[in-house]
């Protein structure tokens, strides 16, 4: 994003949203997200964007019947060993490598493979490679 020549805004671009305000108003702020509260917006309460311990998740696309995150992890972080009764998921690797679990047993996918992982079954990734995941 570039400006020219402008005074007293206030501008803030992230993954979730653009605010350009003047300087006097951005106190209204609030009523933007009082009006959004009362819709019941999602966007009040998630983000695109979302930190945990060990890294980070994006929402990429979702519905009714899915959803699609880019899941990060950092260097020698591990997520915890979950199930899921509701679901199942498919992984991809996109880059560096990770260690899974998938019920019973563990292996390594590098880049470009991919796992599947049925519902209710337990599973987690490391990250075992130098970069992040």
């Amino acid at each position: 994003m570039t400006t020219l020549e402008v005074e007293g805004l206030i501008i803030v671009d992230t993954d979730d949203a653009l605010l350009v305000a003047s300087r006097d108003s951005v106190q209204d702020i609030k009523d933007i997200v009082a009006e959004l509260s009362a819709e019941n917006r999602d966007e009040v309460v998630l983000h695109k964007r979302v930190f945990r311990p060990w890294g980070c998740y994006q929402g990429i696309d979702s519905s009714v019947r899915f959803q699609v995150k880019r899941i990060t992890v950092s260097q020698g972080s591990i997520l915890s060993l979950q199930l899921h009764h509701h679901r199942s998921e498919h992984w991809i690797v996109v880059n560096e490598t990770t260690k899974v679990t998938h019920g019973e047993e563990e292996f390594v996918l590098s880049k470009k493979e991919l796992t599947y992982i049925p519902v209710g079954m337990k599973h987690r990734l490391e990250n075992v490679g130098k970069i992040p995941l």
